[in-house]
């Protein structure tokens, strides 16, 4: 990863949003300083509604793996991340951002008619190096808001707890 910037240039800033155990409305900021002179320093603002359990407010329940909780022994390996469609209407689900350096992520390539599962497919680098972390992937729903969920992979080297 790229730790400076040349002028004119860009790199991508990654910024770990964490509710703890709160709910609801989240707002977090972050503090980017830069040599321009012109900005300085700036701030970035991430706006959240949180959402611990899947209520009348979400068109999916995430069924098996809503997060993923690694150890170097799990280097290669595939996991499914299934849900279901709770809404009225068949729905799309659209990869919009994932750790590449991590993992490999697959959507279902057909609509999800109500009722019905939808299955993501995860597969972890093997050839990894980066051992202790945390990252998640987010995808976008078709509903009429866009509904959007991440989902959290955590690895840590001996399993213990972050």
């Amino acid at each position: 990863m790229k730790r400076s910037a040349a002028p004119n240039d860009s790199l991508p800033i990654e910024l770990l949003f964490s509710s703890g155990r709160r709910n609801d409305r989240q707002v977090k900021a972050a503090t980017v300083s830069c040599n321009d002179r012109s900005k300085g320093k700036f701030e970035l603002h991430l706006d959240a509604n949180v959402y611990k359990h899947a209520d009348s407010t979400t068109p999916i329940v995430i069924t098996r793996n809503n997060y993923l909780k690694l150890t170097s022994k799990d280097l290669g390996k595939t996991y499914e991340i299934e849900y279901q469609n709770i809404s009225k209407g068949s729905l799309t689900a659209e990869l919009i951002d994932y750790p590449t350096e991590v993992m490999t992520v697959k959507m279902p390539t057909a609509a999800v008619a109500p009722g019905k599962m939808g299955k993501i497919t995860v597969r972890i680098n093997p050839k990894l190096t980066r051992r202790n972390f945390q990252k998640s992937f987010t995808f976008e729903l078709s509903d009429s808001a866009d509904t959007r969920f991440s989902i959290p992979v955590m690895m840590t080297e001996s399993g213990s707890p972050f």
